[in-house]
């Protein structure tokens, strides 16, 4: 009678069913090593701002963005807009949002029921006909509801956002809680 593969040596096996099992694991973990990790960023933004957000990254003669405390930090200025000579960094890392009032921070909400920031764009790029492309990150920030109502329809001729404060965008029909800061 003819033995198969299994019957014949169980530690043949076993020591085969090792070794593709490691294989494959040193196959996964190495494609799970190639995103790396990046200094998070800490974006300070204006206490009931509602609206667009843009960073423009590796804007020639602009200040480069201060690492404090292991953070990148981002004073989003009133206009929305914040141009920095810092290279944009892509790769994993945990970014936190506040709302900055009278210098004292307050962490925006990440709860699936609260989200604040929508419609994240992680370095983009954008060219302009005669001009370098622009690399940058937009996001708006606001309610869920005032996201869907008013920020994804706050849009320019080329169809992008409008960057600043939702009373930028053109009028658009909208309850009035969702026009109520937070």
């Amino acid at each position: 009678m003819k033995r198969n593969f299994v019957q014949s040596d169980p530690k043949m096996v076993i020591t085969v069913l090792t070794l593709i099992v490691v294989s494959m694991c040193g196959v996964v973990g190495s494609t799970a090593c190639q995103e790396k990790d990046r200094l998070p960023s800490k974006y300070l933004i204006r206490d009931r701002y509602i609206g667009w957000v843009r960073i423009n990254y590796g804007v020639k003669d602009a200040p480069s963005l201060p690492i404090e405390g292991g953070f990148y930090v981002l004073r989003i200025p009133e206009t929305g807009l914040l141009n920095t000579s810092s290279q944009g960094e892509e790769g994993l890392a945990q970014d936190e949002y506040y709302y900055l009032s009278d210098g004292v921070p307050r962490k925006l909400s990440h709860d699936v029921n609260n989200d604040m920031i929508w419609g994240h764009v992680g370095l983009g790029t954008h060219t302009v006909a005669g001009h370098d492309p622009t690399v940058f990150e937009e996001f708006f920030v606001g309610t869920q509801e005032q996201y869907e109502h008013i920020g994804v329809k706050c849009k320019n001729d080329e169809l992008r956002p409008i960057i600043g404060p939702i009373e930028k965008c053109p009028p658009l029909p909208a309850p009035k809680s969702v026009l109520q800061s937070q």
